[in-house]
């Protein structure tokens, strides 16, 4: 699906519980961002999937 400016969304996904939860562009965007930001400076990351899991 084409959202302008906003590229590659349907690559990310946000799942509360078992339940997904769908991001506006901008917000999928910025998460992605976010995340590719913070892990890329990580030892031992070389790029590939990424994956995270919190348990609240």
């Amino acid at each position: 699906m084409s959202h302008g400016k906003y590229e590659n969304v349907d690559k990310i996904k946000l799942f509360i519980g078992e339940k997904e939860v769908k991001m506006i562009p901008f917000v999928a965007t910025t998460f992605m961002g976010v995340i590719r930001a913070f892990t890329k400076n990580l030892k031992g990351h070389n790029g590939g999937k990424i994956r995270i899991e919190i348990d609240e």
